[in-house]
C-alpha cells in the first residue's frame, strides 16, 4: 500500500456524493417518474455501496499506517 492507494480511495468514497445528486435530480426533475419503490431501491443501492467504500478505505487507511507509509 501507499499514499497514492490512499488517496484513490478516499476520491472513490466523494462518488457517494455524485449518486445521491444524481438521485436527486432525477426525482426534482420528474424525468422517468420514478416511483418511490424506485427511488427506495436506488437510495438502499447507494447506501450499500458507500459501505463497501468506506470498508475499502478503512482497510486501506490500516494497511498505510501498518507499514507506516502515511508519513513519508
Amino acid at each position: 500500500m501507499n499514499k497514492i492507494n490512499l488517496e484513490e480511495a478516499i476520491k472513490e468514497a466523494w462518488h457517494t456524493q455524485t449518486d445521491i445528486k444524481l438521485v436527486f435530480e432525477r426525482v426534482m426533475d420528474g424525468y422517468g417518474d420514478l416511483s418511490e419503490d424506485e427511488v427506495a431501491n436506488a437510495l438502499i443501492g447507494i447506501e450499500a455501496l458507500m459501505e463497501m467504500r468506506f470498508l475499502k478505505l478503512w482497510e486501506i487507511y490500516e494497511q498505510c499506517l501498518e507499514e507506516n507509509v502515511i508519513n513519508d
